[in-house]
């Protein structure tokens, strides 16, 4: 996923199983929060979900859930949210 964030209070990414819970997240980052996001250079970011590490900064492990949802939470935002762009590629392109 690629996009920018808003200017907000706090924005995160988070997995979600069908149920709307969290993954266990003791072990395994299946979240993001602004602060933990490494940005380009250009100030927007990459995400990358994948179920093995692909040796990009911004890694989410989806804990094994082969469903769910992806969920992106804005507290406050100071203008409109960017669209945020995903795209399916093979972990193998990412490296």
């Amino acid at each position: 996923m690629r996009g920018r964030l808003p200017r907000c209070r706090f924005a995160n990414f988070v997995v979600w199983n069908h149920r709307l819970q969290t993954p266990p997240y003791r072990y395994r980052r299946v979240s993001l929060n602004r602060r933990q996001v490494r940005y380009e250079p250009d100030g927007s970011f990459r995400i990358v979900v994948a179920h093995r590490d692909p040796g990009t900064p911004n890694w989410i492990d989806p804990a094994g859930l082969t469903s769910g949802m992806l969920f992106w939470r804005f507290l406050l935002p100071e203008e409109e949210v960017p669209p945020i762009e995903t795209e399916l590629v093979p972990v193998a392109s990412l490296a």
